[in-house]
């Protein structure tokens, strides 16, 4: 996979993770359970990485936030 194809795959998750969190402004929830239940069941697994770089886009975007949870990291819209 070329630098482009991985950047496109980050850009689209945090499309998807975007519109649920639009949809749903109250959600928090784990990277591993991003992957598991926000991301559209329709798609492809996406691997834990992918969806990790684009939560961390969107961070970067100041649509979520991140806290820690212990040794979690917790991701909910910013305010």
């Amino acid at each position: 996979m070329t630098r482009t194809d991985r950047e496109n795959r980050i850009k689209n998750v945090a499309h998807e993770i975007d519109e649920y969190i639009n949809r749903r402004p109250n959600a928090a929830e784990t990277a591993e359970g991003v992957t598991n239940w926000w991301i559209s069941r329709q798609r492809i697994e996406e691997s834990i990485e992918v969806v990790e770089n684009a939560l961390e886009y969107l961070v970067i975007q100041k649509k979520l936030v991140k806290r820690s949870l212990g040794a979690r990291t917790l991701y909910m819209k910013a305010k």
